[in-house]
């Protein structure tokens, strides 16, 4: 941006300014528009109020959302730095968390690496005590009738329909 000041000729109100400033003429043509749009519409909802007055109240109502604005972004700003700081904390948790799952990760592996060992020892065990030991033949024993399941055995129809007994009573 230059240094150069330049001239601009707005409209506020009924009056004609001649403005000058360092900044963009745009920019300098919005604020105006903008302060003519708020001193109009005060003199829409106060006909008979005088000009200066109602150039008085549009900047009250200028400034007042100015504050707000700032308000909001001083809110806007702490909010932000409550995020910026939730994140480093989840970040942390985060690490921590996957420390502790690979930690985890390593005990599992061990523990299934222990239990290879272990079912390899049993099976050796168990091959040299099957070489050992005569191989016993269970004996055949017959059920008789009356013990059979099938007589026992009952299914959700045959059962008695409590809820039905209940409602009855």
């Amino acid at each position: 941006m230059s240094d150069e000041v330049k001239r601009i000729q707005v409209r506020i109100g009924s009056m004609v300014y001649q403005l000058s400033a360092s900044e963009d003429p745009t920019y300098i043509q919005e604020t105006a528009e903008i302060a003519n749009e708020l001193i109009a519409k005060i003199a829409r909802h106060y006909p008979s109020m005088n000009t200066s007055s109602t150039q008085v109240l549009a900047l009250v109502n200028a400034v007042d959302a100015m504050r707000q604005a700032q308000a909001d972004l001083k809110v806007a700003m702490a909010d932000k730095d409550n995020a910026v700081q939730n994140e480093g904390e989840l970040k942390a948790e985060l690490a921590r968390l996957r420390e502790q799952f690979w930690e985890l990760k390593k005990d599992l592996l061990y523990y299934k690496n222990l239990c290879n060992i272990h079912e390899q020892r049993l099976a050796e065990l168990t091959n040299l005590q099957a070489g050992k030991i005569r191989q016993i033949r269970p004996r055949k024993t017959t059920v008789p009738k009356e013990y059979s399941l099938e007589g026992r055995q009952t299914s959700i129809d045959d059962l008695p329909d409590y809820k039905q007994e209940k409602i009855d009573d």
